[in-house]
């Protein structure tokens, strides 16, 4: 039902070591110029190395259509992950954040001995085809920064707000939810029917509920409704997860939020900051995309 900020941790870098990719043709050994700083064609082709090789370890055919369409959107996918990851790094150098050699180090000797040991994260670091000082800085550092970044920037982020706390069962057609509402209507219990009905399966058997939430987590129209229906009021609305009946429960005005609303609603602001640094970025993009590649906007 939550509506989550595609939140950056790890994004850039790590999603291409699950991904697959081959080289390009690029201009002059680089592959794209963010604010004036290159990314290299080496560095590109690094990447590029470690995802198609992961790719195809999990059967992908390159030679299929299918496969070279993947390939050929994974190759811009790539390029993308690297232009976020400089203008990240940019944005949190204007925010005069860094993080020294020492703090990796620190960061890396966690990693070890939370994987098990030296032994265990070497075995780790060859499964993913990486070295170590590629993990480090192409992951680690760039975790660090990241988190510091987010850090600052949601440093001001509330920890209370108005909430609603609703239950819903969910169904497939505007009938079938009409039909649920008039059972309720008779005196039917709700948690009954959203057991035997809804197609939540993730709350059905806790009678639908789905705890508290402030605004600007949830489908906007299904949270549009919970904020205009008073405590153990009935209403239908339509999302695109199919048709909602939906009772409050409960509403407070100055509810602590949960640990996990606190890092949506950070993520989300952290998004929003990232957006705003990508719009007013100057962004060359020298790679030569493949014709059913989507190049991002």
């Amino acid at each position: 039902m939550t509506t989550r900020g595609h939140g950056v941790l790890l994004v850039f870098v790590i999603v291409g070591l699950i991904m697959t990719a081959c080289a390009a043709p690029s201009s002059g050994g680089k592959v794209a110029i963010v604010n004036g700083t290159p990314i290299s064609q080496a560095d590109y082709d690094k990447q590029v190395k470690m995802v198609q090789d992961s790719m195809i370890e999990q059967g992908l055919d390159p030679k299929s259509a299918d496969g070279k369409a993947s390939l050929d959107q994974m190759r811009v996918d790539i390029l993308n992950q690297l232009i976020d990851v400089e203008l990240m790094r940019q944005a949190a150098k204007s925010e005069g954040i860094t993080v020294s050699d020492a703090d990796v180090n620190q960061r890396m000797e966690q990693i070890k001995k939370d994987a098990g040991g030296q032994d265990a994260f070497n075995k780790s670091l060859r499964d993913a085809k990486i070295t170590e000082q590629d993990f480090r800085n192409l992951i680690v550092r760039d975790q660090m920064i990241y988190e510091r970044l987010y850090d600052k920037i949601t440093k001001a982020l509330p920890t209370t707000a108005e909430q609603v706390r609703s239950r819903h069962i969910l169904l497939n057609t505007e009938k079938e939810a009409n039909d649920v509402k008039a059972r309720l209507g008779k005196g039917e219990d709700f948690a009954a029917l959203a057991k035997e009905l809804s197609q939540d399966t993730q709350t059905k058997d806790n009678g639908g509920d789905l705890g508290f939430y402030p605004r600007g987590v949830l489908d906007p129209a299904f949270e549009n409704l919970i904020f205009q229906l008073k405590v153990n009021e009935i209403g239908i609305v339509q999302t695109d997860f199919g048709y909602h009946v939906v009772q409050v429960t409960a509403h407070e005005t100055d509810r602590p939020l949960s640990p996990e609303v606190l890092q949506t609603l950070g993520e989300q602001m952290v998004n929003r900051y990232l957006d705003d640094v990508r719009s007013k970025a100057q962004i060359k993009r020298l790679l030569v995309l493949p014709p059913t590649a989507t190049p991002s906007q």
